[in-house]
């Protein structure tokens, strides 16, 4: 330690430095050698040794040189003829020879010692060195605690009076307790003064210990708007009733966040963050639909989407939503799958209440329908009884009993189109077309429409016929109002790709520009003369529920004026969970 204090305090000189260095160094060997010439003629290298040694060590291996060839001289011409026998020669070789090797060493040694003083000087991290009475044996500028003294300042004086504030604090508890145990420490502490987070690495040495020092106050800063962030973002997640999850595939390992098991209805101390725990929430009906969209989501690597129930502990039921999306390698395979589940409960009882809206305005409509279809026949046989009281008539029995089957008739027909189905079956849209148009054939003969029909493709499809005339009804009413006496309600059906498409079109007045982003909303109506807003909203649902989709077209110029709607649907037909959706 002592020796690394010294050379601390003289750094490698300069070259014209280390030249003057070596001249001097040679001239004072060889003064010394003068002075104690009878005892230095047996061995007249001897202080030329010390010589050559701090010529190289302060110098440099040239410089060291230097003093190697300017020492024989010294010794030749007044200490001691070297080349006078062979015997001088050999002794003045192996001199240099030694000597030389003695200044190669040095100055190796020299410049590794000041390469590593270089490199601590200039790390981003406070290096100090202390001996075994904690004195400061090397410290550099990031390492410094006092503003007032530069770091040569320092080396020499105890560490404790460079910085008294350290004193008594964990900093001081800490490099203690690695002098005295002989083990690593590492600690974070706030500096009293600079009031700075810094991270403190100290390890034992023979003789002392050294100690690193690194800033880390603008990671702790980091760290702590990361941890507000995360605290809000988890707040968020919590107030939306939202959780992410990680799957790795390759290993089966998966992380959920707290907010997963309770969506899943599973105490948090019974969830082991497994797979198949997850999997057995799941409600037995809408299991086989998971798990196919799990396989199509790795087998295609897209997105995975899923609206499901799960069963809890208690037997109730909750409406989920998982969302997420394959994550693949370089080759492609995938590799993990990350998401998010959301409860959306009560969103699917927000739906329900609005279907049941809906519901009840297609019941109004249809109590509507039938008392203004059977006012007429009802009439007639109120007047029929009424002439029968004078007597008995043939005739006028014969006419009511016709009057009574024509209400049987548009009852039947009418209840027809709204009938319920709670499972999907085969069913032929032409034909759920053709029970729509005569459910509403007195509207069409009132208003003056013509209705045409093209039925290209007759394809059974697998649907909930009660669902699709709602749409159809919804879609053919929406057209009635629009149109003026004399236009042309258009109803085709027609294949596309693997599915079917249903096209219903009017030359009315068509749909508002502004309103054609909107119209599919809940509570959103483009008729002035009002309306629930609820029935394209619901068709829109349904049709999506059944797998296809719904498109509008429309205009509402002087010459080209109407709408068009195209629905389009699968061949394969929903899921048979679908109606309770």
């Amino acid at each position: 330690m002592k020796r690394s204090l010294l050379l601390s305090r003289f750094p490698m000189l300069t070259q014209a430095g280390g030249v003057g260095l070596a001249i001097a160094a040679t001239s004072l060997a060889g003064l010394l050698s003068l002075a104690a010439a009878p005892l230095t003629r047996l061995f007249p290298f001897s202080l030329f040794f010390l010589a050559v040694a701090i010529s190289a060590w302060f110098g440099g291996l040239k410089q060291g040189l230097l003093a190697l060839g300017l020492a024989p001289f010294f010794v030749h011409f007044f200490l001691h003829p070297l080349w006078g026998t062979p015997q001088d020669l050999l002794r003045t070789l192996l001199w240099l020879l030694f000597a030389g090797a003695i200044a190669f060493m040095l100055s190796r040694l020299a410049g590794f010692q000041g390469h590593a003083h270089r490199v601590l000087a200039n790390i981003a991290e406070g290096v100090v060195i202390l001996d075994r009475d904690w004195n400061i044996v090397y410290i550099n500028q990031y390492g410094a605690p006092c503003a007032s003294l530069s770091p040569r300042e320092m080396i020499g004086r105890s560490y404790w009076d460079v910085a008294p504030e350290s004193r008594g604090t964990v900093f001081e508890q800490q490099l203690r307790r690695c002098a005295s145990e002989h083990v690593p420490v590492q600690f974070e502490m706030l500096t009293p003064r600079r009031q700075r987070w810094l991270q403190v690495r100290a390890y034992p040495l023979p003789d002392g210990l050294c100690c690193f020092a690194q800033d880390v106050t603008e990671a702790k800063e980091r760290e702590s708007e990361l941890r507000t962030v995360l605290e809000r973002l988890a707040t968020a997640y919590k107030a939306a009733q939202m959780g992410t999850w990680d799957w790795n595939i390759r290993t089966g390992e998966s992380y959920w966040s707290e907010e997963i098991p309770r969506i899943h209805c599973i105490p948090a101390e019974r969830f082991d963050g497994k797979l198949t725990t997850w999997m057995q929430t799941v409600h037995p009906e809408d299991l086989a639909q998971v798990r196919a969209r799990v396989r199509d989501a790795l087998k295609n690597k897209q997105e995975y989407y899923a609206e499901f129930r799960v069963v809890g502990s208690d037997g109730g039921i909750r409406w989920v939503c998982s969302h997420g999306r394959v994550l693949v390698d370089s080759e492609g395979r995938p590799t993990r799958m990350i998401g998010m589940t959301t409860d959306i409960t009560q969103r699917r009882l927000e739906e329900e209440a609005l279907r049941r809206s809906e519901q009840l305005a297609a019941a109004g409509r249809l109590a509507a329908t039938i008392a203004h279809e059977i006012n007429n026949p009802l009439s007639s046989v109120t007047n029929l009884l009424y002439l029968m009281r004078d007597g008995y008539n043939p005739e006028y029995l014969k006419t009511a009993e016709q009057e009574v089957a024509r209400i049987s008739h548009i009852v039947k027909q009418t209840l027809g189109f709204y009938r319920v189905s709670l499972k999907p079956m085969r069913v032929n849209p032409a034909e759920l077309i053709d029970e729509v148009v005569a459910a509403f054939r007195p509207t069409i003969q009132a208003r003056e429409v013509n209705v045409e029909t093209q039925y290209r493709c007759r394809h059974e499809i697998s649907a909930f016929p009660n669902e699709l005339s709602q749409v159809f009804g919804n879609l053919v009413a929406n057209a009635l109002e629009a149109m003026n006496p004399g236009g042309i309600l258009l109803l085709r059906t027609g294949t596309c790709g693997h599915g079917l498409r249903v096209t219903i079109a009017d030359n009315g007045k068509g749909i508002p520009r502004e309103a054609v982003s909107k119209i599919f909303q809940p509570f959103f109506t483009a008729n002035k003369e009002g309306g629930t807003g609820l029935g394209l909203w619901l068709a829109k649902e349904i049709v999506e529920r059944h797998g296809g989709a719904i498109r509008v077209r429309t205009s509402t110029g002087s010459q080209r004026h109407g709408t068009v709607f195209t629905i389009t649907l699968p061949l394969a037909g929903p899921m048979a969970q679908g109606s309770a959706a």
